[in-house]
């Protein structure tokens, strides 16, 4: 039973992480939309990171290849966020890599 709350927060992890992409286009209009969007994304990166540690603990998967490639596409997301918060990418095409990584 512990299992599904734990998936359950993953996906609502997974929504705030998606979330916080889409609040990018109005980001810097409002101080109020900027702190939204930045506490949507690191809630659900954080709730994602930990849960999806929590079902790999109980469900005692060791670290098979398809964990490591999801730590990496979880990196990415990490790194999409901060690459298009520093104007080094377009919100746009940042989304877009967001939506393909997830």
């Amino acid at each position: 039973m512990a299992i599904l709350y734990i998936k359950i927060i993953h996906l609502i992890g997974t929504f705030c992480l998606f979330l916080g992409f889409g609040g990018l286009f109005g980001i810097g209009k409002d101080k109020a939309i900027d702190k939204l969007v930045f506490g949507l994304h690191g809630t659900g990166l954080l709730l994602v990171f930990l849960s999806g540690f929590a079902m790999q603990g109980i469900g005692k998967y060791g670290f098979p290849l398809w964990l490591i490639a999801k730590i990496v596409l979880w990196i990415i997301m990490v790194l999409l966020f901060v690459l298009i918060k520093r104007q080094q990418m377009k919100t746009a095409a940042g989304v877009i890599a967001s939506l393909i990584t997830g």
